[in-house]
């Protein structure tokens, strides 16, 4: 791996304060890109309440948009009305004044004055009241004192700026606007006298007292007060005094904390995200969702959904994903992408399987031994995507190789090829990116683009769980002698990756164990080996299947059986079918079967635009091939026979009535069999989708030329004939007798044409393009 790294550390340790300052200066320049309008002014959410450190660059974006945000409420709204309002005391003085005199005399206290020294002379002194007024009052000194330590805070911040260079140019020329305009507020007529005052006073004291003397109701000091204490809470730390939080507003130069540049680094990478999404028209950014050392959102990439899931590291999760490992607590990776709805298996309400997530996570090592920490966040990483079990994963680093030109990837760790490794362990690899903050925002780009693109592969639409098991040859012979035991099936699960299966036992797991079995309560038949050499295999394998559907129907409870059987019967009958065309393939000679088969369908055995599908004359042949052969062997089960009578009806019930009008049908094609038109004309009178699928059947056999009660008069012979009731009991009943084989083999054939499937190919259209 060590190929795959810069050597030059030096130089890569020059460039850290470079990169550093990049960091700083671009976090804060899309934290403010984005704050009102994705974030809707609530990012700070992000890191209030965190149990972890606090960003010190976060604390300076948090005091840098209070600023913004509050000035305006201060000197547009409070001030202006604080004005109208402003309060001077009221005094008067007791004087003995000579004229002319400065207050209002006070006659009759000058005249019984007078009388009483010199009565015989006019007053020459005159006793006078004098009303003096003051804006040295407490709410005059509160207003001059708030702008005082507001304007301190905006000089702080562009203090700190100026040393760090984090705003842009027009940003920081917002804060000096908002300084000018306080500077202008404190030189007016009616503050400067306060300021002295304003500078020593107590605000905790102030505060209350002031409080204490308004007046109920509105009042635009009551309003600066409210405004005050908003501002106030501008200390984001979690623990210690103010004086130490004020510390922590020191910028990350100054800090030379590895894990806050980690923290930043994180950040960095997943603001970048989106804002790559959300300027690419095509992925429909939607979602952001700001919790507690949290971001999150949804975008579409290549038409499909996905979240993006960024989480704050060594921060705990309510919602990571439960840990697929014992006694470990659960984790989550920086950064997850997954699929809006992720493929879950669960049975009884535990969580048996889920599909994993795309893993990314980002490195910013520090100067000592970088590329043996390096290595080692590579490692955790491993290890952390084999906890996920998440295959696919990324690991972003401004310390490795530049990739080739016109490359984006700087590496990928795998699997040594050379080296033997399980199926699972092969899929497994980690992709090294090259993300320096200096990068220029073009390659940036590129290299964004190239991790999602990586990730919506690793996240590709998901089949349904199916069976996909094979049996292992019981005949199978090996050098150590060694035979089939514990595992007789090879069970591959393409809904989890290609090339990824389990080695089970059929009897054990099939059909049981969920762990193993993704299936378990579905209707599936098990893995079987269909070795047909004779008519007794046949029988034999006829009779397994048969049994296995009716001790399945008897695990179902009553609400589901009629569906389930359905179902488990096509399934049964299809398989059935394919052994019996297997036996007549290795042994069939049907020249007299087809000429019989010609004669009783005639034109459209073959030959007219409304003939018989090649497949279903295959299943009539080996059926007669059968009958045949049942005949000289004298065997009692009619089955197979009669059950290749009924697949080669309902495969052409389900190509000229379903086909057409397929996607009009509220009933799905694996759902539609032979109880289907049963099921329909019983409800043809009722409401609902029944009868709306009755009414489409009664449409597509009008536009063939049939009339609506003649088609009815057939699906009447068809429930009449409970044809669908002996499909069924083929499926997984008793034995049936060669009588009923034969009554079902005139209802469907006929002997001249009157069967039911021969009147179907002479009145109704095929669908030539459907093929089953």
């Amino acid at each position: 791996m060590s190929h795959q790294i810069q050597h030059s550390l030096s130089a890569a340790t020059q460039e850290r304060g470079l990169w550093l300052q990049h960091l700083q200066r671009r976090v804060m320049q899309l934290l403010l890109r984005h704050d009102q309008k994705l974030f809707q002014g609530q990012f700070r959410t992000f890191y209030v309440g965190s149990s972890l450190p606090t960003l010190p660059l976060l604390q300076f974006y948090d005091r840098h948009l209070k600023l913004q945000l509050f000035s305006a409420d201060l000197l547009d709204d409070i001030l202006p009305r604080v004005r109208t309002q402003w309060g001077l005391q009221t005094s008067q003085l007791s004087l003995n004044e000579e004229a002319p005199v400065r207050g209002e005399i006070d006659w009759a206290r000058t005249i019984a004055r007078t009388l009483s020294e010199s009565p015989d002379q006019p007053p020459l002194r005159f006793d006078t009241r004098l009303r003096q007024q003051s804006m040295h009052i407490p709410e005059n000194v509160l207003v001059v004192a708030i702008l005082l330590r507001f304007r301190q805070m905006v000089q702080d911040t562009l203090s700190d700026d100026q040393r760090e260079e984090t705003l842009s140019n027009q940003e920081r020329q917002q804060l000096v606007s908002i300084d000018e305009r306080l500077e202008r507020e404190l030189a007016t007529p009616y503050t400067r006298p306060l300021i002295e005052d304003a500078r020593t006073a107590d605000l905790e004291t102030l505060i209350p007292q002031v409080s204490a003397q308004l007046h109920p109701g509105g009042n635009p000091y009551r309003d600066l007060i409210a405004w005050w204490e908003h501002v106030s809470a501008l200390y984001i730390g979690a623990t210690g005094n103010a004086a130490e939080q004020q510390r922590h507003l020191t910028l990350l130069s100054k800090r030379r904390d590895a894990q806050m540049t980690q923290w930043l680094y994180e950040l960095w990478l997943a603001l970048e995200f989106l804002t790559f999404i959300q300027g690419a028209p095509e992925a429909h950014l939607s979602n952001v969702i700001v919790t507690c050392d949290q971001l999150r959102w949804s975008f579409i990439w290549e038409k499909r959904r996905f979240h993006f899931y960024f989480q704050r590291q060594l921060s705990s999760s309510k919602d990571a994903s439960p840990s697929a490992w014992q006694n470990m607590p659960m984790v989550q990776p920086s950064i997850t992408i997954t699929r809006e709805n992720p493929l879950k298996i669960e049975h009884k309400n535990t969580l048996i399987w889920q599909e994993p997530p795309f893993v990314l996570s980002a490195v910013f090592p520090i100067p000592e031994h970088e590329e043996q920490r390096l290595g080692e966040a590579i490692q955790r990483l491993l290890g952390l995507m084999q906890v996920q079990r998440a295959p696919q994963g990324a690991l972003c680093c401004p310390l490795v190789i530049e990739p080739e030109p016109g490359q984006d990837i700087s590496g990928v760790v795998k699997p040594e090829e050379s080296q033997y490794a399980n199926s699972v362990s092969t899929h497994i690899s980690l992709t090294l990116y090259k993300l320096a903050p200096d990068l220029s925002l073009d390659h940036l780009q590129k290299r964004l683009h190239a991790i999602l693109f990586q990730a919506v592969v690793s996240l590709p639409e998901r089949v349904a769980p199916a069976c996909h098991g094979f049996m292992l040859d019981v005949d199978s012979i090996n050098d150590s002698n060694d035979s089939l035991q514990a595992f007789d099936t090879v069970c591959p699960k393409p809904h989890i990756g290609s090339g990824v299966f389990d080695l089970v036992h059929s009897k054990h797991h099939c059909g049981r164990d969920p762990r193993v079995c993704h299936i378990v309560g579905q209707v599936a038949l098990p893995p079987r080996v269909a070795r047909v050499l004779n008519m007794d295999d046949l029988k034999l394998q006829i009779d397994k299947l048969r049994d296995y559907g009716a001790a399945s129907l008897l695990q179902i409870s009553d609400v589901d059986r009629e569906n389930v059987a359905e179902q488990l019967s096509s399934q049964i009958l299809h398989s059935v079918g394919s052994m019996v065309e297997q036996y007549f393939e290795k042994h069939g000679d049907v020249q007299s079967q087809e000429k019989y088969l010609r004669e009783v369908f005639g034109d459209y055995w073959k030959h007219h635009l409304r003939s018989l599908a090649e497949e279903t004359r295959h299943i009539l042949l080996s059926g007669e091939y059968v009958w045949d052969e049942y005949e000289k062997s004298g065997l009692k089960d009619w089955a197979a026979p009669a059950i290749q009578y009924c697949r080669a009806l309902e495969r052409e019930i389900k190509r000229r009535i379903y086909a057409p009008k397929r996607f009009d049908y509220t009933i799905k094609e694996k759902s539609w069999t032979l109880g289907t038109p049963k099921l329909l004309y019983e409800s043809r009178e009722g409401k609902g989708n029944n009868r709306f699928n009755w009414d489409l059947m009664v449409e597509v056999a009008t536009q063939s030329g049939v009339l609506p009660k003649e088609f009815e008069v057939i699906m009447k012979r068809l429930y009449d004939e409970q044809v669908s009731n002996a499909r069924n009991d083929l499926a997984h009943g008793k034995p049936i007798d060669k009588q009923r084989a034969r009554k079902l083999r005139e209802i469907i054939i006929g002997h001249k044409g009157n069967g039911i499937l021969c009147w179907i190919a002479e009145n109704l259209d095929p669908d030539r393009e459907y093929h089953p």
